[in-house]
């Protein structure tokens, strides 16, 4: 078998039935950026890995920015990277350009500079894109080393699977409860980790178990559903640049925030505005994955509601009748922009025109 078969023979039993890509993928693409571009939408859409290919030189620097964004949003995606052969590489050959470059947008990097060494570089690249915080994953693959032959039990592959996921401490699951049932008005802030680990449902059921109000990060749309009474839309503590004004509203009331999956980067939890010193102290830090630290928070918040159960309905209406005025004040205040009939039209009343 060659290098080149063995890495198609790792990406099959990966279950990958997708490549995007300028140089003739599946979904081929006008330029390498779009290549990994496809690649990324395709991971966000289904929550599996994309996997893109490109040639070196300009074909490697114009995935760059495509790269850098799934980075930026923590999206698995793995781009397949062809370079000069292993002689060639760092002689100043023409168009030659090192993986290197991608240093600082990866979660991991790998060149195969022995056709050997394939399946376990591919299998350490499917560790990195399903486990723990996602991320792209580039591979080097010097153009020798594909045409290379090894004996077939030397290049077979034994899968990766779904990779493995960090269970909570029970420790902080329990200081973490106490946290939210002792507070008067806490708040739920979901980002992209909830929809990377696939924890939707557990985000809607501790937020109205406990009639929590949800906010999300610009990653995090659709982790929550915002027609949901309890929904204040994008925008999250303490007052991000693309906040609605309901949650600009409901988030400083908050007195307790869980925040999962947000890494509350800028500018998605801040205007600009310098944030307050210590305002991110988290008191119960939880590193884990967020679906199975979501199930552990529920039951702990269960055990520890006692007969009283939840909230009542008189509070959970009170919740539900705030966020309620919050959004139509914000929408007041937007009514005028929105209708507007004047020529030319703007591009609120567009979108408004659209969402009906």
């Amino acid at each position: 078998m060659r290098g080149g078969d063995a890495v198609i023979h790792a990406l099959e039993k990966e279950g990958v039935r997708y490549i995007s890509g300028f140089a003739g993928g599946i979904f081929s693409a006008r330029h390498e950026r779009m290549g990994v571009e496809i690649a990324d939408g395709y991971a966000r859409a289904t929550g599996q890995v994309g996997v893109a290919l490109t040639g070196t030189g300009p074909g490697a620097t114009n995935t760059l920015t495509g790269i850098a964004g799934a980075y930026a949003d923590n999206i698995p995606v793995l781009l397949l990277m062809g370079q000069h052969p292993l002689g060639s590489m760092g002689r100043e050959i023409q168009q030659e350009v090192p993986s290197s470059i991608f240093d600082s947008f990866v979660k991991w990097k790998g060149t195969m500079s022995r056709v050997e060494d394939i399946p376990a570089i591919m299998r350490r690249a499917f560790t990195n894109l399903r486990s723990a915080s996602p991320g792209p994953v580039v591979l080097e693959m010097p153009q020798d080393v594909l045409m290379m032959e090894a004996p077939d039990e030397v290049l077979n592959y034994e899968p990766v699977g779904p990779g493995r996921r960090a269970a909570p401490d029970a420790a902080d699951i329990e200081r973490a409860a106490e946290i939210l049932l002792n507070a008067n008005f806490p708040i739920m802030n979901v980002g992209g980790g909830v929809l990377a680990a696939e924890a939707w449902d557990e985000a809607l059921e501790l937020a109205e178990l406990m009639a929590m109000p949800v906010a999300s990060t610009l990653v995090g749309k659709g982790a929550f559903p915002e027609n949901h009474p309890l929904s204040v839309g994008g925008g999250v503590y303490p007052r991000s640049r693309y906040a609605s004004g309901a949650a600009h509203i409901v988030n400083r009331r908050a007195d307790a925030v869980l925040a999962v999956g947000n890494s509350f980067r800028l500018p998605n939890a801040t205007d600009g505005r310098p944030i307050p010193e210590g305002i991110y102290q988290a008191d119960v830090p939880i590193l884990a994955d967020a679906k199975l630290a979501l199930r552990s928070l529920i039951d702990a918040v269960r055990d520890r509601m006692g007969p009283g159960g939840p909230p009542s309905a008189a509070r959970r209406e009170e919740i539900v009748a705030e966020i309620r005025e919050a959004k139509a004040k914000w929408h007041a205040e937007w009514e005028p922009t929105l209708n507007d009939e004047s020529s030319p039209t703007n591009g609120y009343r567009v979108v408004q025109e659209l969402m009906k």
